[in-house]
């Protein structure tokens, strides 16, 4: 009886419905970020679009100071980078110093509006 008990309470249990990754869009354009901070669940794939009449070499580091450089962006193109690792990342153009962007990989999946 026991079993059936507990069999009956684990049936009734809410199931969570597999969580989806976001995409936050990040615009270049006059040499600059359309976003100065994004905050994004582990998983979520930022995507820089390059609108500038310029090349753009954004390099994106993490806490303990590892670049990933994604390569030149000619104008038009567009980079996708998906974070998984919770913690603070730098983005910045490595040929327009000014531009910088704060991506914050939140530690657990929370509904972001």
């Amino acid at each position: 009886m026991k079993r059936l008990v507990l069999l009956l309470f684990l049936l009734a249990l809410p199931v969570p419905s597999p969580a989806h990754a976001a995409e936050f869009e990040i615009i270049e354009a006059h040499q600059q970020f359309s976003e100065n901070a994004v905050s994004i669940n582990p998983g979520d794939t930022v995507v820089f679009r390059n609108a500038d009449n310029v090349t753009h070499n954004i390099l994106i580091e993490n806490a303990a100071g590892a670049v990933n450089d994604t390569g030149l962006q000619k104008p038009g193109g567009v980079i996708r980078e998906t974070l998984s690792a919770p913690g603070d990342y730098k983005a910045h153009c490595g040929l327009h110093p000014k531009m910088v962007l704060k991506i914050s990989v939140l530690a657990a999946r929370r509904v972001l509006r």
